[in-house]
């Protein structure tokens, strides 16, 4: 009897354990066999230095030469400084990941975003109930384990983008505790591990340290019920011990304390390679702006990607997205108009000072992400007009998909009463959630260009391409790969490009040959690889065709000096 009417009051919570489980093994697919190749720089790069900061205490790798040519045989998002190959990126996720290798071992740290993201869903679902409603928590909820970009980069778990959204979940909520509790005893607590995970959160994204930094300050300032001076302090002091150790080996590794941002040579490069080289800059303003405003502003650009990602890639997500857009504009101004006596207060309907502080939260910090990330072109795919799922606006996006759940639920509970019939408000809720849950299965797995279906069977095609290459060379072996250096790497040492002119790239293959055997992949969709034949073979270099993988003339080809 006391099961089951635990059971009936608490069934919301025991449904989101038993989907939290069955979405583990979910989100978990991508992993499963065999260590998989990655299918993006980034992720080949955090994997490659969490395992060797597990076996060696270390995120330095001593490498062969630091020449000017020594430098060029090193994968993306690593670059190579005094003779180490070192992380490109930021440094928290690994420590983080390479810490919790140590104990449960390598292998299983690939099923360690799975399990925090479906572990960030609870704490999402009582977050939410605090704020709203307990109705709009469990849907939220719900949602969020089928949401296409949350699904995607949770099953893709060495993207920092993914850990840092479920610690800032979890701090959230913890932070919403505080300012709740009724001891002061849990008050402290709560405020501690608010501090905890912030400070997990923003050692994996210090990029983002703006805008979480302005959503603790309004908190702080406008909250109902005060945190003690003492306990805010207690909350910084947690936060500044975290970055203690990333400061430090910041100063190791790239020669500065401060290289959280993205640096202007990075920004030329390609997307997120990294803040290592932010040393280069001389000045305090040039690395005041760069965290800022990395990639400068640029609105209309801007408006054209969230266009693309946040409206016309998930049709049935933006369905709910322009609605709550819609309704919630209606709801802040109607607001304001009732503040300053404009019109009666009656004419507002209902809404709390939690939720109308969680709305503008979400107002700002969705114009912000625009604005940061809106202003830099990703180049992801092959055809470059594609809006494709695996786009690095999802990831960096995140924030603004999540965190919409809650105001797009409430939108829709809004747009039922207008029915005074009960069930059409019911039907109106789980026709939504059916038609979001279909759609986004069928996005997430089976997208042609880059749903975890396909990019299942690319990284196994990989895998028997990388086989094939191993057999072909030997270990000191150097491949020019353009942009398949995460196929080959760390098995083989890679060149992802030589200097552009001929001239330059002519002397840098003759000093590669005199390292060691040089091999290039060819692969005709990359323009990069197809070029870079081209004009050695001007050169006067020669290519011997050693395998092919594919009708299309994708080959690996030993390349000998005249």
């Amino acid at each position: 009897m006391k099961f089951q009417l635990c059971a009936k009051k608490h069934w919301q919570i025991m449904t989101l354990v038993l989907l939290a489980v069955l979405f583990l093994i979910v989100y978990s697919w991508l992993y499963y066999g065999p260590v998989p190749k990655f299918t993006s720089p980034d992720e080949t790069a955090n994997y490659y230095f969490i395992t060797h900061f597990a076996n060696n205490s270390s995120l330095e790798v001593p490498v062969s030469t630091d020449s000017d040519i020594g430098k060029l045989i090193t994968p993306r998002s690593m670059i190579v400084r005094d003779g180490y190959l070192v992380p490109g990126s930021f440094l928290g996720m690994i420590l983080i990941y390479g810490l919790v290798a140590k104990i449960i071992g390598i292998k299983l740290i690939l099923f360690a975003t799975p399990l925090l993201s479906v572990v960030a869903v609870i704490f999402f679902y009582f977050l939410m109930k605090k704020i709203f409603s307990k109705f709009i928590a469990f849907i939220s909820s719900l949602l969020l384990f089928v949401l296409p970009p949350f699904w995607y980069y949770s099953s893709r778990g060495m993207f920092h983008n993914i850990i840092f959204v479920d610690f800032l979940i979890i701090a959230l909520y913890f932070l919403v505790c505080a300012l709740t509790a009724q001891s002061h005893n849990k008050q402290w607590a709560m405020v501690s591990l608010a501090g905890l995970f912030i400070g997990l959160a923003l050692i994996t994204r210090t990029s983002e340290i703006l805008w979480v930094g302005l959503v603790i300050v309004v908190i702080a300032v406008f909250s109902d019920k005060k945190i003690f001076i003492l306990q805010w302090l207690t909350f910084t002091i947690i936060v500044m011990a975290l970055f203690v150790p990333i400061i430090m080996l910041n100063h190791q590794l790239y020669g500065s304390f401060f290289t959280f941002a993205y640096s202007p040579s990075t920004i030329s490069e390609g997307p997120v390679i990294g803040p290592a080289a932010a040393a280069t800059n001389t000045t305090l303003f040039l690395k005041i702006r760069q965290l800022i405003i990395p990639f400068g502003i640029d609105i209309p650009r801007a408006a054209d990607m969230a266009g693309n990602y946040l409206v016309k890639l998930l049709p049935w997500f933006s369905i709910g997205f322009i609605c709550m857009l819609a309704w919630l504009v209606r709801k802040l101004v109607m607001r304001i108009l009732v503040k300053y006596q404009f019109i009666n207060a009656q004419s507002n309907g209902p809404f709390t000072r939690a939720q109308v502080l969680y709305a503008w939260f979400f107002v700002v910090v969705t114009l912000w992400l625009v604005l940061y990330y809106g202003a830099y072109t990703f180049h992801e795919y092959i055809d470059k007009s594609r809006i494709i799922l695996g786009s690095s606006y999802l990831r960096y996006w995140l924030p603004i998909y999540v965190f919409s759940l809650p105001l797009i639920v409430l939108a829709l509970e809004n747009l039922g009463q207008l029915f005074t019939r009960k069930h059409w408000r019911v039907l109106i809720t789980l026709g939504y959630i059916t038609l979001f849950t279909l759609f986004s299965v069928a996005s997430t797995l089976q997208d042609p260009l880059q749903g975890l279906h396909q990019l299942k069977k690319n990284i196994r095609n990989e895998q028997l391409i990388a086989e094939t290459v191993f057999q072909e060379t030997h270990v000191q072996s150097i491949i020019i790969s353009g942009f398949a250096d995460k196929v080959f790497f760390p098995e083989r040492r890679v060149v992802v490009s030589l200097p552009s002119t001929p001239g330059n790239m002519s002397s840098a293959a003759h000093q590669l040959l005199d390292i060691s055997d040089v091999f290039l992949y060819y692969n005709p969709l990359d323009s990069q690889t197809a070029s870079m034949m081209e004009i050695l073979s001007k050169q006067g270099f020669r290519f011997e065709k050693i395998s092919t993988f594919s009708d299309d003339g994708t080959a690996l080809y030993r390349v000998w000096s005249t």
